[in-house]
């Protein structure tokens, strides 16, 4: 066999089948890394899109005006699915780009057996120019071809192109970062929202308190109103009492009979039926309070329920994370 065939016959040795299925020495896929940038993308998009949407909730700053803090309630729990959802992409396309990516260990491994490796092949080389020096140009020629053959003849993790390497590392070292912002924004997702729990209970008894205010004012003014009416009654003239009686009895002046009741019996029916509309009023105005008040109970229930299962969702996330 020529010298040229036997030198080159180790070369054809470098992609065993032990090599290609070792899954710490596969490469990352191109393709699989374009959709796992996207993926992630998308997650922090998410997040982003939830952020942005709190503080433009929470602009302009108004925290003793009850609707505010309503308002600005609501709106975090029905925006925090984004983060959650966010999140959960951006770990999800971490945790699938690490199947992709070898370990710290094999990284390591793959280092050291490169950096023997070459080691062996230079003292090798050496070797074989020391046993032959004959010729300088011969043992040049040998030397590289020794360099070459010993190369080739190491394990593909240790022929691994430094290049891919640090390429690897930054893969490594940008999954982790991701994991580490993950963790830090689930914290924080899971303290707001069991802040955001108790604080539902602060803005219920408020609201209760403030719906009681706005009821008893009302009441008052009903019966204000009441007691003027009743005081211009009883200082009108007969003719106004007349005139008023016939309208309370929808019956027409011209064609109004001439014997009528007397005037205290026309004012005791005007007082009658202006007491009947307050009292009206009054019942109106305590289903508007009882309506309002379960709402605001309502509202308030849901949000705290929310913020509690979202806090909780939060959490196991950051313990899993």
């Amino acid at each position: 066999m020529h010298p040229s065939e036997r030198d080159q016959a180790p070369l054809s040795t470098t992609s065993s089948p032990d090599s290609a299925t070792d899954p710490s020495r596969s490469q990352p896929l191109p393709t699989r890394r374009k959709e796992l940038v996207i993926l992630t993308t998308a997650g922090w998009a998410l997040f982003t899109v939830f952020v942005l949407t709190v503080i433009g909730g929470l602009l302009p700053l108004q925290p003793r005006n009850l609707a505010w803090s309503q308002n600005i309630s609501r709106l975090i729990v029905d925006a925090g699915s984004l983060a959650l959802v966010g999140l959960c992409l951006v770990r999800y396309g971490s945790y699938l780009r690490s199947l992709d990516l070898p370990s710290r260990k094999s990284l390591a491994t793959s280092q050291r057996d490169s950096g023997r490796s070459s080691r062996e092949a230079a003292s090798s080389t050496r070797t074989r120019s020391a046993k032959s020096p004959s010729s300088s140009s011969s043992g040049n020629l040998l030397s590289r071809l020794g360099a070459r053959i010993f190369s080739g003849a190491a394990p593909s993790g240790s022929r691994r192109n430094p290049f891919a390497v640090d390429q690897l590392v930054k893969d490594k070292l940008a999954m982790e970062r991701n994991k580490l912002w993950v963790q830090r924004m689930a914290i924080a997702g899971a303290l707001g929202m069991l802040l955001l729990a108790p604080l539902q209970v602060v803005i219920f008894i408020q609201g209760a308190a403030a719906l009681d205010l706005q009821f008893t004012q009302a009441t008052l003014q009903q019966r204000q109103q009441f007691e003027q009416l009743e005081g211009a009654l009883r200082d009108a003239p007969a003719e106004r009492l007349r005139q008023g009686w016939l309208q309370l009895k929808r019956l027409d002046p011209a064609t109004a009979p001439a014997t009528l009741p007397a005037p205290a019996a026309q004012l005791d029916d005007l007082i009658a039926e202006a007491n009947r509309n307050r009292d009206s009023s009054l019942q109106d105005l305590r289903r508007q309070a009882s309506g309002a008040r379960f709402a605001l109970g309502r509202d308030s229930l849901r949000v705290l329920l929310a913020s509690l299962v979202y806090g909780w969702a939060f959490w196991a996330f950051f313990r899993r994370a």
